[in-house]
């Protein structure tokens, strides 16, 4: 259990005020792993074992067993029970960063559903001094996994009914292809990622004081790239991706909150905007470019050569031959020619 300005260890000490940077923390706003941490009366250093949800004592506030005196949580403190490590006995620590301990795969499953569900404990969960390069991998397989779904899939599946086993150079290069252009859309997007972050927490600077670096608000948004999986369902990458960017943002935005400590007002106006402003860029490029496609399909008639279009008319005026007679009308039958 460390402070989440500084990453003091707080360990056997009663809620307050951090002794390093003076950050106020309270055991209400952590999460514990259940009866993995035992809280000692301040009188007679009874230890009670944190049974509910959150891993604290219920109730929050009685009479000592031991002492028979009052006790209430704010006045505790709180070790973890034995045989548990320290970061063991929390639940609040970022799943990702366990990865090496729990495994990839169900780490990314646990990141995935606390972006998707309680994006504030997820940016709460971030150490101060926090590794930009494990945001950026998390966001880099959403992504993959998202393009690869729902456009790859479906591209190589037809490729392979229209080629079969007869044209596996083709098969190989169209499928080398779409790797290669897979990998340049992620890339990408990982940068728009990060100058959403930095715009984000620019704003912040400008509306107020912030207690962490630019990059711990970059890490909270590349952490809520999960709704980018649900992109991965194949035929319906274009309809679903737009659902994914609104819910990405509104995650960021609760993400933001839990991780600088702000409020929600300042979060979103920091996060909004940059984001409003980029969709509404890419919303008027593809509009230009629908535009500029559909003038150039239509094909005007071109104006004729001004000395054809004058040549034509001096001749449909100038006068008669005299030699040839004169030139039949279509007033005189007898001037026409025999059928």
């Amino acid at each position: 259990m460390r402070c989440r300005g500084c990453e003091y260890e707080l360990w056997n000490l009663a809620p307050g005020a951090c002794p390093e940077c003076g950050l106020p923390w309270t055991f209400e706003e952590r999460r514990f792993q259940p009866n993995a941490a035992q809280f000692l009366c301040p009188h007679c250093e009874h230890a009670y074992s944190g049974s509910d949800d959150a891993g604290l004592p219920v109730p929050r506030q009685f009479n000592c067993v031991e002492c028979q005196q009052e006790v209430s949580l704010i006045c505790m403190r709180a070790l973890p029970a034995p045989g548990t490590d320290g970061a063991q006995a929390m639940a609040d620590v970022h799943p990702w960063l366990r990865r090496a301990r729990v495994g990839r795969v169900r780490s990314f499953r646990r990141t995935t559903i606390e972006a998707l569900l309680r994006p504030t404990n997820l940016g709460a969960a971030l150490a101060p001094q926090v590794a930009l390069r494990d945001a950026l991998t998390y966001s880099m397989f959403c992504g993959s996994l998202g393009v690869l779904g729902g456009v790859g899939a479906p591209f190589a599946f037809i490729m392979f009914l229209n080629t079969g086993w007869r044209n596996m150079t083709s098969l190989l290069q169209s499928t080398a292809i779409l790797f290669g252009v897979t990998l340049a859309a992620v890339v990408l997007f990982q940068c728009g990622l990060l100058l959403w972050g930095c715009a984000a927490h620019l704003l912040l600077r400008a509306t107020g004081p912030v207690v962490r670096p630019w990059k711990t608000t970059a890490s909270a948004i590349l952490y809520c790239s999960a709704p980018l999986v649900f992109s991965a369902l194949p035929c319906c990458c274009v309809y679903i991706f737009c659902v994914s960017l609104v819910w990405m943002m509104i995650s960021a935005l609760f993400a933001v909150v839990g991780a600088q400590r702000v409020s929600a007002g300042r979060a979103a106006f920091a996060v909004l905007c940059p984001s409003v402003l980029l969709l509404g860029s890419i919303i008027a490029v593809f509009f230009w470019a629908f535009v500029t496609v559909a003038l150039g399909g239509i094909n005007l008639p071109s104006p004729a050569n001004p000395s054809q279009q004058s040549s034509q008319q001096s001749s449909l005026f100038a006068p008669a031959d005299p030699s040839q007679g004169p030139a039949p009308t279509l007033s005189d039958p007898q001037s026409l020619p025999a059928p």
